[in-house]
């Protein structure tokens, strides 16, 4: 690992979460509105319930297929820079929706884009695990997330109590958006190519070591004795409720003593 390389990963990490930073303050700030204003233009509270979580649910469903098409096709940045794409301008457009179904598009869009880009960019995010590490990079990346997703609302909030409106809020957003864009496309220009960011190990081998084996074998045997015993030692309760384990006098000579107590009726 030499210091320029290491360097070089780590601005591309930063870059990468600067970029999300504008992009999670863009979508959660039209977020914080898109309720009120689905109610503002005439859809009741059981339609934007449905809209919210249709638009939650297909923008988690499709990331594994993005994922897979990104795999197959190899274009990396090309579906990451469309997934943003629509995730952007798919929040400023909600100021021109005119009825509530329009607005509900828009929404779903804007979920859409994000389930493009999100499983992409956190796989080139992973190249960087080898020069700066991969809790370091996740850490950089989620703390400027989360700035972006406070700062967000706030700006939108700010517009509000200004009097702005619902509207004004969400065309306001469309300067984090583009300017997220931009910052995307300098970073596709500065790092066209991130998988080149992991150190190539020679022997490598997926399979996993007999360590791992043995330890599976050893917990899993100690699991089916705790089991065996859970089964077959008896366990019943005195009069004062406390529990107490029985011998197991089921098999060998003690087996007429077991007869007895249950004829009698003694508890065993």
């Amino acid at each position: 690992m030499t210091k320029p390389r290491q360097s070089t990963v780590l601005r591309f990490v930063i870059f990468i979460g600067v970029v999300n930073l504008f992009a999670d303050l863009t979508y959660e700030g039209g977020r914080s509105i898109t309720g009120p204003f689905l109610a503002e233009l005439g859809a009741t509270a059981a339609l934007i319930s449905i809209v919210s979580g249709a638009a939650e649910f297909f923008g988690y469903a499709l990331r594994a297929v993005s994922g897979y098409v990104a795999d197959r096709t190899g274009r990396y940045w090309t579906l990451t820079y469309l997934g943003y794409a629509i995730n952007m301008f798919a929040v400023p457009a909600l100021a021109l929706a005119g009825n509530w179904p329009m607005a509900a598009c828009l929404i779903a869009a804007e979920r859409t884009g994000r389930a493009i880009r999100r499983p992409i960019v956190q796989g080139m995010l992973s190249h960087a695990k080898d020069e700066v590490g991969a809790g370091r990079a996740f850490g950089i990346n989620e703390s400027l997330d989360a700035l972006g997703a406070t700062v967000g609302p706030i700006v939108v909030a700010l517009v509000i109590a200004w009097g702005g409106g619902y509207r004004l809020g969400f065309v306001v957003l469309l300067v984090p958006a583009v300017l997220c864009l931009g910052l995307l496309g300098i970073a596709r220009r500065r790092y066209p190519n991130p998988r080149a960011f992991e150190t190539e190990t020679l022997g490598q081998t997926n399979a996993l070591p007999r360590s791992y084996w043995l330890y599976l074998w050893r917990r899993a045997d100690r699991i089916w004795i705790c089991r065996f015993l859970a089964h077959r030692v008896p366990f019943s309760r005195d009069g004062n409720g406390a529990g107490r384990l029985n011998p197991p006098v089921v098999r060998g000579r003690h087996g007429h003593r077991r007869r007895r107590q249950l004829s009698a009726g003694t508890p065993v």
